[in-house]
């Protein structure tokens, strides 16, 4: 009869660490998801943070390419 009891917890056993696997790997998916958000988020601050040309700038830029020698 001791057999019996044997198998049975062996069975549950393997069932639990089942739900033990399927909660780490579903956490360690979650964890990458973020990690990925996070970087794509920082690559698109990097792109914001990129410095503008000024207007003044963009005026002298575009009468030079006019013909003006200084402005």
């Amino acid at each position: 009869m001791r057999g019996k009891g044997y198998k049975r917890n062996q069975t549950n056993l393997y069932y639990s660490s089942k739900r033990k696997r399927k909660k780490r790997d579903m956490a360690r998916r979650a964890k990458e998801k973020k990690e990925k958000n996070e970087k794509e988020a920082g690559k698109k601050m990097r792109k914001k943070r990129r410095k503008k040309t000024s207007k003044k700038r963009k005026d002298r830029l575009n009468a030079r390419s006019l013909g003006f020698e200084r402005v």
